[in-house]
Protein backbone atom coordinates (compact mmCIF):
# COMPACT_ATOMS: atom_id res chain seq x y z
CA UNK A 1 0.00 0.00 0.00
CA UNK A 2 1.46 3.54 -0.60
CA UNK A 3 2.04 6.07 1.89
CA UNK A 4 -0.08 8.68 0.61
CA UNK A 5 -3.51 5.86 0.72
CA UNK A 6 -2.06 5.01 4.79
CA UNK A 7 -2.28 8.02 5.39
CA UNK A 8 -5.93 8.53 4.14
CA UNK A 9 -7.23 5.55 6.13
CA UNK A 10 -7.15 4.27 9.65
CA UNK A 11 -5.35 1.38 10.73
CA UNK A 12 -8.72 -0.84 11.14
CA UNK A 13 -9.72 -0.02 7.98
CA UNK A 14 -6.22 -1.02 6.26
CA UNK A 15 -6.56 -4.13 8.39
CA UNK A 16 -9.48 -5.19 6.98
CA UNK A 17 -8.43 -4.41 3.50
CA UNK A 18 -5.39 -6.65 4.07
CA UNK A 19 -7.17 -8.67 5.90
CA UNK A 20 -9.72 -9.11 2.27
CA UNK A 21 -6.62 -9.47 -0.08
CA UNK A 22 -5.13 -12.72 2.05
CA UNK A 23 -8.96 -14.18 2.35
CA UNK A 24 -8.95 -13.68 -1.72
CA UNK A 25 -5.81 -15.78 -1.86
CA UNK A 26 -7.26 -18.70 0.42
CA UNK A 27 -7.46 -22.52 -1.18
CA UNK A 28 -10.85 -23.22 1.11
CA UNK A 29 -13.55 -21.87 2.62
CA UNK A 30 -11.68 -23.01 6.06
CA UNK A 31 -8.77 -21.17 5.43
CA UNK A 32 -10.37 -18.22 4.35
CA UNK A 33 -12.73 -18.08 7.67
CA UNK A 34 -9.17 -18.21 9.69
CA UNK A 35 -8.11 -15.28 7.78
CA UNK A 36 -10.78 -12.92 8.98
CA UNK A 37 -12.59 -10.67 6.83
CA UNK A 38 -15.04 -11.78 4.63
CA UNK A 39 -14.70 -15.48 3.63
CA UNK A 40 -14.01 -15.47 -0.20
CA UNK A 41 -12.13 -18.19 -1.77
CA UNK A 42 -10.08 -17.96 -5.07
CA UNK A 43 -12.24 -18.89 -7.86
CA UNK A 44 -15.81 -19.25 -6.45
CA UNK A 45 -18.74 -17.51 -7.77
CA UNK A 46 -20.46 -14.43 -5.79
CA UNK A 47 -24.38 -15.67 -5.55
CA UNK A 48 -26.50 -12.72 -6.74
CA UNK A 49 -29.41 -11.94 -4.06
CA UNK A 50 -32.62 -11.48 -6.22
CA UNK A 51 -34.84 -9.44 -4.02
CA UNK A 52 -38.38 -9.13 -4.81
CA UNK A 53 -39.45 -5.78 -6.73
CA UNK A 54 -42.77 -5.23 -4.03
CA UNK A 55 -40.35 -5.94 -1.13
CA UNK A 56 -37.53 -3.48 -2.51
CA UNK A 57 -39.97 -0.78 -3.46
CA UNK A 58 -41.15 -1.26 0.37
CA UNK A 59 -38.44 -1.18 2.05
CA UNK A 60 -36.94 2.18 -0.04
CA UNK A 61 -40.19 3.94 0.67
CA UNK A 62 -39.56 2.69 4.30
CA UNK A 63 -36.16 4.34 4.11
CA UNK A 64 -37.19 7.80 2.28
CA UNK A 65 -39.89 8.32 5.20
CA UNK A 66 -37.60 7.59 7.85
CA UNK A 67 -34.97 10.07 5.48
CA UNK A 68 -37.72 12.77 5.42
CA UNK A 69 -38.83 12.21 9.17
CA UNK A 70 -35.19 12.97 10.19
CA UNK A 71 -34.55 16.16 7.69
CA UNK A 72 -37.78 17.49 9.55
CA UNK A 73 -36.05 17.11 13.28
CA UNK A 74 -32.89 18.55 11.93
CA UNK A 75 -34.66 21.81 10.26
CA UNK A 76 -37.12 21.95 13.32
CA UNK A 77 -33.95 21.93 16.06
CA UNK A 78 -32.41 24.33 13.67
CA UNK A 79 -35.39 26.42 13.67
CA UNK A 80 -35.38 26.50 17.28
CA UNK A 81 -31.87 27.43 17.72
CA UNK A 82 -32.07 30.39 15.12
CA UNK A 83 -35.04 31.63 16.77
CA UNK A 84 -33.54 31.59 19.99
CA UNK A 85 -30.34 33.47 18.46
CA UNK A 86 -32.89 36.01 17.43
CA UNK A 87 -34.54 36.15 20.20
CA UNK A 88 -30.76 36.93 21.77
CA UNK A 89 -31.67 34.26 24.95
CA UNK A 90 -28.39 32.97 26.34
CA UNK A 91 -30.36 29.45 27.49
CA UNK A 92 -30.28 26.26 25.35
CA UNK A 93 -33.69 25.59 23.75
CA UNK A 94 -35.87 22.48 24.79
CA UNK A 95 -34.72 19.22 24.66
CA UNK A 96 -31.30 20.41 24.02
CA UNK A 97 -28.15 20.25 27.27
CA UNK A 98 -26.94 23.38 28.76
CA UNK A 99 -23.29 23.49 27.92
CA UNK A 100 -20.80 21.34 29.60
CA UNK A 101 -19.51 22.43 32.62
CA UNK A 102 -15.81 21.73 33.38
CA UNK A 103 -14.40 19.81 36.08
CA UNK A 104 -13.90 21.47 39.02
CA UNK A 105 -17.25 23.50 38.15
CA UNK A 106 -19.22 20.26 38.14
CA UNK A 107 -17.30 19.25 41.18
CA UNK A 108 -18.67 22.60 43.26
CA UNK A 109 -21.95 21.76 41.63
CA UNK A 110 -21.70 18.08 43.39
CA UNK A 111 -20.12 19.12 46.81
CA UNK A 112 -23.07 22.08 47.17
CA UNK A 113 -25.49 19.74 46.37
CA UNK A 114 -24.28 17.25 48.77
CA UNK A 115 -24.21 19.68 51.75
CA UNK A 116 -27.93 20.61 50.70
CA UNK A 117 -28.43 17.13 51.26
CA UNK A 118 -26.90 16.83 54.80
CA UNK A 119 -28.56 20.25 55.65
CA UNK A 120 -31.86 18.48 54.85
CA UNK A 121 -31.03 15.11 56.65
CA UNK A 122 -29.90 17.01 59.60
CA UNK A 123 -33.46 19.23 59.70
CA UNK A 124 -35.20 15.98 59.14
CA UNK A 125 -33.71 14.24 62.15
CA UNK A 126 -34.41 17.44 64.22
CA UNK A 127 -38.08 17.60 63.72
CA UNK A 128 -38.37 13.68 64.36
CA UNK A 129 -36.54 14.25 68.06
CA UNK A 130 -38.82 17.16 68.66
CA UNK A 131 -41.81 14.79 67.65
CA UNK A 132 -40.66 12.01 69.51
CA UNK A 133 -39.77 14.67 72.53
CA UNK A 134 -43.60 16.03 72.29
CA UNK A 135 -44.70 12.28 72.04
CA UNK A 136 -42.79 11.24 75.21
CA UNK A 137 -44.47 14.56 77.14
CA UNK A 138 -48.58 13.57 75.92
CA UNK A 139 -47.63 10.27 77.36
CA UNK A 140 -45.93 11.31 80.64
CA UNK A 141 -49.35 13.96 81.06
CA UNK A 142 -51.51 10.55 79.74
CA UNK A 143 -49.90 8.61 82.56
CA UNK A 144 -50.86 11.32 85.39
CA UNK A 145 -53.77 11.95 84.20
CA UNK A 146 -55.11 7.99 84.08
CA UNK A 147 -53.11 7.39 87.55
CA UNK A 148 -55.76 9.71 89.01
CA UNK A 149 -58.57 7.76 87.68
CA UNK A 150 -57.66 4.27 88.49
CA UNK A 151 -56.75 5.19 92.23
CA UNK A 152 -60.45 4.44 94.20
CA UNK A 153 -60.43 5.81 97.22
CA UNK A 154 -61.45 3.15 100.49
CA UNK A 155 -63.44 4.77 103.44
Amino acid sequence: MVEAEKAKISRSEARKLKDEEESVKASSWAEAWRIGGKAKVAGAKEEEVVEDPKVAEARKKEEEEERQGVLERLAKAAGVKKAAAEAGEGEAPEGEAAPKKNKIEEAKALLAKEKEKAKLKKQQQEEAKKAQEVKKQMAKLDRDLNKDAKRVKRY
